[in-house]
């Protein structure tokens, strides 16, 4: 499922002032070939991508190990944009967890400027 463009459209999960941290049980091993994930970003409404997203694979649900980090190449002056990170794997697991960095405040140049985003 992918959000419509608009962040109001109630397709999109949103996350106030934290890292946005995801488990996803699959409910048996099997090959992972690519983990994604979509952000968007609408810095009016203070809504902005994080940084990095850092992706996790296990067999137990316990115990993870780091697939990758993909960084955003968003501008944080851009106004609306969806952006897709995603990272090839290649390999066998139960779990996929994903850990959104925190944006941060609301940049100087912004209205809401040192407000949580």
């Amino acid at each position: 499922m992918y959000g419509k463009r608009e962040f109001s459209s109630r397709t999109w999960q949103g996350f106030y002032g934290v890292d946005v941290i995801a488990t996803v049980d699959l409910c048996r091993q099997q090959l992972i070939n690519e983990i994604s994930i979509s952000f968007i970003q609408a810095t009016a409404s203070w809504i902005f991508l994080p940084p990095q997203v850092e992706f996790f694979i296990s067999d137990n649900g316990e115990t993870f190990t780091s697939v990758g980090v993909i960084k955003n190449h968003i501008n944080e002056h851009t106004m609306d944009a969806i952006y897709r990170f995603t990272k090839r794997v290649g390999k066998q697991a139960r779990y996929v967890r994903l850990a959104g960095k925190y944006f941060g405040p609301c940049p100087e140049w912004h209205p809401g400027a040192g407000y949580r985003s």
